[in-house]
């Protein structure tokens, strides 16, 4: 991404450096979860390099920084959040653009007060998404929630699937149809992503159940499309309890299905 001379580097969803002009300002430290660190070249006035600073984060249990360290380890910023992630201490940080949820990707674009999460902005003041749900219906018929507003058991890393920790819980499994656990069922034994049998298979086991043809076809084309980061169980439970008809099935494929073209 590139706003006027300023360019962020990315590898997939992961925050790799920050460049003005041709002058690297931020390099992350990963450590394959979340980031952990920065180094920050210093320049003098004749813009030549002179040293490096590394500063360090600390993070409550949510992920947000609440402190930055330096090299030894003396503190150097406190962060303090209110319940949607506005900080309430700090206005406009120069240096540390990663606070609330930064672990994670958290981005505060200092200009405009929203916090980018790879594919969505948040705006914290109003506690709100303000883009839409990437995967579109696929995710609810609200395209601006998270995780059908279960935070507290669902992640959404990719910004393509929910997804529950453990998978479906012993009472979604119990208050669900025939239909939704023979789904289920099938795919708790198949791989990720699904080879031709297990669709076969699939099809197979659920033809008596009398779905309709346009449902089938749209059962049949998630599978296809499921996204291949999640275990398909979880996916497929996901869809069984969402009660979404053949039709907005369909609906959601498409939408999906343009997702996926626009992000290639």
């Amino acid at each position: 991404m590139t706003n006027c001379n300023q360019s962020y580097f990315y590898d997939g969803s992961i925050l790799l450096a920050e460049k003005v002009g041709s002058q690297i300002q931020k390099i992350y430290i990963n450590d394959g979860q979340g980031i952990v660190g920065m180094v920050r070249p210093i320049y003098d006035g004749s813009n030549n390099l002179t040293h490096y600073q590394r500063l360090y984060y600390l993070y409550d249990s949510l992920g947000s920084v609440s402190g930055v360290t330096g090299e030894h380890g003396l503190p150097l910023q406190n962060y303090t959040y209110s319940p949607y992630g506005t900080c309430l201490n700090v206005v406009g940080d120069p240096i540390n653009n990663l606070q609330f949820v930064g672990r994670y990707g958290g981005y505060l674009d200092n200009d405009t007060g929203l916090t980018y999460f790879w594919h969505r902005w948040y705006d914290s003041k109003d506690g709100r998404w303000i883009s839409r749900d990437p995967i579109g219906v696929l995710g609810g018929i609200n395209l601006y929630g998270y995780v059908k507003n279960q935070a507290n058991n669902k992640t959404d890393g990719s910004g393509y699937c929910c997804i529950p920790p453990l998978g479906p819980s012993s009472a979604d499994m119990a208050s669900i149809d025939p239909i939704s656990r023979t789904i289920i069922n099938t795919f708790s034994v198949c791989s990720n992503p699904p080879p031709p049998s297990c669709e076969k298979q699939f099809l197979d086991r659920i033809s008596h159940l009398g779905l309709d043809e346009t449902a089938l076809k749209g059962v049949s084309a998630l599978i296809t499309y499921a996204c291949p980061e999640c275990e398909l169980t979880i996916v497929m439970a996901e869809f069984c309890l969402s009660g979404l008809t053949g039709t907005e099935i369909n609906l959601a494929i498409a939408d999906y299905e343009n997702c996926m073209k626009n992000k290639k």
